[in-house]
């Protein structure tokens, strides 16, 4: 049994409709739906340009029709009959180079797409296309022709499709290739047998029996009897053995392909595994050429036709191959006497060019028309021409514009002898055109194209060499000339007369010599062959490839300075531990690019930043000192080595214990850090963020600052490449400003007890500030009264003494507590005495008896100062240092006296007369 299931499809359909319609598109297929001319219309362009495909060389066609309408049924409206294939892996015909159809165009008696599928599938591929009847619609005669090639007695025709189209060949032979399949194959072989023709008919075709005048079907079987020629399944198969066991004899096997393992055949005929799951018909031939002698320039008519025979089920189909529907003519070919040469030299080796007629031309003239062209000059040398030829070994003369092959030859060979006119013209070419002919079609044959040179073509191979400098190279080892004998000389292409090369090269007439130049040299060889006395010459640039130059440049990461050698470390470029370290090469050639290759101890390094040891500036990580080495190579492999030492330096380390410090304003601040990891080659340098930081030794490693505000100095301690800042802040407590004034309610009145106004002056605002009231003289008790609250106060003093008066602030700053004061001295004095004028000792009344000081309240004062007594003549009659108010005037006479009162303590003197009266 057999299904209409299509499976892994690799045929390519682009098929006619009476409608645009897509077909189903499976892996590596694509559809091209065209409309399709219906019955009776005139010929569309689509179709044309379908025919069009299958037209090669030589061949103009024209008047293309078809007699596919619009079907019998409405179901059959978008039936696909009619259209090209494409079958990637050939599995058109019989597998092989030449002996497949690739692509092409198809006619079925069924629908297209029935074709393609598995050949042992449940249904047969089978179905009526309806056009039963038709086949001689729009002029054509398909039906006619069909039936005339059937054996008598078949059954009618159903289901016809054809095609007709006219055609002119330039040649006198026109051919073609297709294949026939059928799904009728094996078992029907006998009983129901499908037809298909290909009709030419037109001047000289001798008539076939059964067809019209000057009508024959060319698809017949090669070396067969006209009796038994036609391709059909009749006349192609395997045989096939009936259930009754009768046998049916195969019928020209060596044509036929089996296509279905389950379809019983009479002789071995294996299945085509590779195409059993793409083709669906059950059998098929092999690839055919349909061939027949026409008549050059003449019109003729082709018809493709098939159909079913007996009824219109189990459908058949032929494939005709793109461009093989050709006309050919002579061929003509061009060779030289020396055929190693592939042309024509001038003076040493004759050009040839061969007409050949064409297969199945024998016993006709042939004659090969074409235009002589090209750059050279088909003339004599006198006459400034390029060539003159000979036919057939006949005297030199002008190659004329047409070529004659006798009945009786099979090819004309036509000498081209190449004049040596020492003009360096190496480019000239003689140039056969075909000629247009067959008006008005203008068919044109290929052209044929001889190369005219001044010497033979010699390749030096390789035809340039690369070398580093020094290093010697073989040139032209492989050029491929040792078949024949040669002999060579070498120059330097810009060399003086005859100069030798060498010593560049090892000699100078070897084929291969040995190149060693100091710069970009290009050679020429000279090379004659030895036979022909031809000579040709080539050349040779040997480019040579300086070392490249390393010149370390070591940096750190990120920056464009480069690593400092210091005395300490032995002059090595130095960088600190852990800095992102860059080593450039600095590599440098002047041939093409470099690429490089780094290795360092990867113990000691850590690549950085996604370096690796292919990039041009390797990147690491350093923890030790190391050796780095790199090799930079050019494109050709010229490699250069070079490595440096990269000394890495232990940082110093560096703190502040604390690292914030609190200080009163205008006090001094010892700045002292601790220090480790010390070489004895340090520096350092000390700077701070404001500009009144007052730093006493900048360089040193502990230095004294007396800031006025908050103020964060720096340490910089350098190491050799080592860098490290560490910072320490001091802050400032707020400067203090402490005053006062005092005063009494009488001016310069300090006698005791005097009441005394205090009024305070102090900064800043926010400061705590307390009032101290110490005596000093006399000391009393309390010795000090501390009075707050208040910056303004009034205060009584009722003991004379001195005074001292101190106000004092306070401010903090952070746990830091700072204080300013100011203190004033104020005595206060007691009551000034009244003078004292009279005593009168001596007079028993007990009052006024001796000099008394008293106040003004008459109150006795004790001063305790020096008392110094003058008579009237300045002498002294008494002294005292610490007097009591007890001077009575003994012994002294009454009279007038003066004294002198100091008390120092009190700051009190007192000047005045006394009398004395007795």
């Amino acid at each position: 049994m057999k299904k209409s299931l299509p499976l892994w499809l690799l045929l390519l359909f682009c098929v006619w409709t009476t409608q645009r319609a897509t077909a189903q598109v499976l892996p590596q297929i694509k559809n091209k739906p065209v409309n399709n001319t219906p019955t009776g219309a005139a010929s569309n362009p689509l179709v044309d340009s379908l025919v069009k495909s299958l037209v090669g060389s030589g061949v103009v066609i024209s008047n293309v029709k078809t007699n596919i309408g619009n079907g019998g049924t409405g179901t059959n409206f978008n039936s696909t009959f009619f259209g090209t294939f494409k079958a990637p892996e050939g599995v058109i015909g019989k597998p092989g180079a030449g002996n497949s159809i690739t692509k092409g165009t198809a006619l079925t008696s069924g629908l297209l797409n029935g074709i393609v599928g598995n050949s042992n599938a449940l249904f047969n591929s089978s179905t009526s296309n309806g056009l039963t009847g038709n086949g001689n619609a729009n002029g054509m005669n398909a039906n006619t022709l069909l039936t005339g090639i059937l054996p008598s007695g078949s059954a009618g025709l159903n289901d016809v499709v054809a095609i007709q189209f006219d055609f002119v060949p330039q040649a006198d032979t026109v051919s073609f290739n297709y294949v026939f399949g059928s799904e009728e194959y094996n078992n029907f072989v006998g009983s129901f047998n499908d037809v298909f023709g290909l009709f030419i008919k037109g001047p000289g075709i001798v008539t076939q029996t059964g067809l019209p005048a000057n009508t024959r079907n060319i698809a017949t079987i090669p070396q067969t009897s006209t009796a038994t020629n036609t391709v059909s399944i009749y006349n192609v198969h395997a045989g096939y053995v009936q259930p009754s066991g009768t046998t049916i004899q195969a019928v020209n096997p060596t044509y036929y392909i089996n296509n279905n393992s389950e379809e019983l055949t009479a002789i071995d005929a294996p299945v085509d595994t590779v195409r059993s799951n793409r083709f669906r018909y059950d059998g098929l031939t092999v690839k055919l050429t349909a061939k027949v002698k026409v008549i050059p320039c003449q019109t003729y008519t082709l018809t493709f036709a098939i159909a079913d025979v007996g009824d219109n089920i189990y459908d058949s189909g032929v494939f005709i191959e793109a461009g093989s529907l050709r006309s050919y003519g002579a061929v003509a070919t061009a060779s030289s006497f020396y055929p190693r040469f592939k042309m024509g030299i001038e003076g040493c080796n004759e050009g040839k060019i061969t007409f050949t007629r064409p297969p199945g031309s024998e016993g006709q003239e042939i004659i090969a028309r074409y235009q002589v062209a090209g750059t050279a000059i088909n003339d004599a040398l006198a006459n400034g021409g390029d060539y003159l030829v000979s036919i057939d070994g006949g005297t030199l003369q002008q190659l004329p514009d047409s070529i004659i092959i006798a009945p009786t030859a099979n090819e004309v060979v036509v000498g081209v002898q190449v004049f040596l006119d020492g003009i360096e013209d190496d480019n000239e070419t003689l140039v056969l055109r075909m000629k247009e002919f067959c008006p008005p079609h203008n068919l044109r044959g290929d052209s044929l194209v001889m190369p005219i040179r001044e010497r033979f073509i010699y390749n030096i191979k390789p035809d340039s060499a690369k070398v580093c400098l020094g290093t010697p190279t073989f040139i032209n080892q492989t050029s491929a000339d040792t078949l024949y004998a040669q002999t060579y000389r070498w120059r330097e292409l810009n060399a003086v007369g005859d100069t030798i090369v060498s010593p560049t090269l090892s000699c100078d007439t070897c084929k291969a010599p040995l190149a060693n130049p100091a710069i970009n040299t290009r050679y020429v060889i000279f090379v004659n062959d030895s036979t022909s006395q031809c000579w040709a010459t080539d050349t040779v640039l040997v480019k040579v490839y300086t070392f490249p130059t390393i010149d370390f440049l070591p940096m750190t990461c990120g920056t464009t300075d480069s690593l400092e050698q210091y005395p300490q470390y032995g002059n090595a470029y130095s960088i600190c531990q852990a800095t992102p370290l860059c080593v450039n090469p600095r590599a440098r050639t002047s041939n093409g690019t470099l690429t490089y290759q780094w290795s360092f101890d990867a113990t000691k390094n850590s690549l950085y930043n996604g370096s690796v040891t292919t990039d041009s500036i390797i990147r690491v990580t350093p923890t030790a000192s190391s050796w780095f080495k790199v090799t930079a190579t050019n494109e050709l492999g010229c490699a250069t080595t070079d490595s440096i030492y990269i000394n890495v330096v232990e940082p110093p380390t560096v703190s502040f214990v604390p690292a914030r410090v609190s200080i009163c304003f205008g006090d001094t601040v010892a700045l002292q850090p601790k220090l480790g990891n010390l070489d004895g080659f340090e520096t350092y340098t000390w700077t701070a963020n404001k500009v009144d930081a007052n730093v006493f030794s900048p360089t040193s490693d502990s230095t004294f600052a007396q800031p006025k505000t908050n103020t964060v100095y720096t340490l910089t301690v350098n190491k050799g490449p080592c860098e490290v800042k560490k910072t320490i802040t001091v802050d400032v407590a707020d400067s203090l400003s402490t005053d006062f004034t005092y005063s009494v309610p009488v001016a310069g009145d300090t006698v005791a007890p005097v009441e005394i106004t205090f009024v305070g002056d102090l900064a800043p605002a926010n400061a705590t500030y307390e009032w101290h009231i110490q005596s000093v003289s006399p000391l009393l008790t309390p010795i000090d009264t501390m009075i707050t609250g208040s910056l303004n106060f009034t205060h009584l003093m009722t003991t004379p003494a001195t005074y001292a008066v101190k106000l004092k602030a306070f401010v903090t700053k952070n746990q830091l507590v700072c204080y300013d004061s100011t203190v004033k001295i104020i005595n206060v004095l007691p009551e000034d005495p009244f003078p004292v004028n009279v005593i009168t000792p001596d007079t028993k009344d007990g009052k006024n008896d001796v000099l008394k000081f008293k106040n003004k309240k008459g109150e006795s004062l004790i001063y305790g100062g020096t008392l110094k007594v003058y008579n009237r003549w300045g002498n002294e009659v008494y002294s005292s240092s610490n007097y009591q108010n007890d001077w009575a005037a003994k012994d002294l006479p009454a009279g007038t006296y003066f004294y002198h009162f100091l008390s120092p303590k009190l700051k009190i003197a007192v000047k005045s007369w006394l009398e004395i009266l007795r």
